[in-house]
């Protein structure tokens, strides 16, 4: 891309991405709008799958200004001249610059474009760190590996698209969809929820402290008036205990 002008000939092989590849990804067609978006990187929103004939372009432009002087001392068969690093890297900062520049004005038209729910699907994926899984390796001991099912759920959620194979109505009554999966009591997502962050907080602490349990009970109550109503209920617990550090032994209670 970046030593010859070849952007005419990956027209066809764009077609094949477009139509096939990422369609196979995602497990359903995609609009030319949401092809347009997952060309973007991904800390913009995007996959990084690129549109080969604009990012031809993009590289030979860019190959072309930084090797201007490598390619006039050639012709002239110059002995002297050499290189000047300072200008180099001056340029591509500028390539730089501009491809940055480039990328939020794609992101601002493709914004403009989609509907109320796309949009704010596509603006949250652009938000700092929402788009870390994506782009982190994929260690088992930390959890990050997914089987082919979940990553193409992963990428539908992503991109505000249903699932498949979900069930029309809920046990509750309700329609069934992601939004009433993840909030209805029935279906146990709140508590997987809750309980994957009350245990990721013991694991940390476990690091720096010994003491740390998850939902300790609460001591019987004698005769405390307390103003909350919940404190006086029997089997109440807490969801982490942990020793307070650089202090004396004394535990340290925290409710999330």
């Amino acid at each position: 891309m970046r030593t010859m002008e070849i952007s005419k000939y990956l027209a066809p092989l764009d077609k094949i991405i477009a139509n096939d590849f990422i369609p196979a990804l995602f497990g359903c067609p995609i609009s030319p709008i949401e092809r347009d978006l997952i060309g973007l990187p991904v800390k913009y929103g995007g996959l990084g799958i690129p549109i080969l004939t604009d990012l031809a372009e993009r590289e030979y432009s860019a190959s072309l200004l930084i090797t201007q002087s490598t390619v006039t001392a050639m012709k002239t068969q110059s002995v002297y001249q050499t290189v000047d690093e300072e200008k180099v890297q001056k340029e591509l900062k500028l390539i730089l610059e501009q491809r940055i520049s480039e990328y939020i004005e794609k992101q601002k038209d493709i914004l403009s474009k989609l509907n109320a729910p796309a949009k704010r699907v596509a603006e949250q994926n652009m938000e700092a760190g929402s788009s870390s899984w994506l782009s982190c390796l994929p260690l088992k001991k930390y959890g990050f590996t997914m089987n082919k099912s979940e990553f193409r759920d992963s990428l539908r959620l992503r991109y505000g698209k249903e699932l498949a194979n979900l069930p029309s109505k809920c046990q509750c009554g309700a329609k069934f969809d992601v939004n009433h999966a993840l909030n209805c009591p029935n279906g146990g997502f709140v508590i997987i929820r809750h309980n994957e962050v009350r245990d990721f907080l013991a694991s940390t602490l476990r690091k720096v402290q010994n003491d740390v349990e998850t939902e300790p009970k609460l001591q019987t109550i004698d005769g405390e008036q307390f103003s909350t109503r919940s404190t006086l209920q029997e089997n109440k617990h807490i969801q982490t205990s942990e020793q307070e550090v650089f202090t004396e032994p004394d535990n340290t209670r925290s409710s999330m």
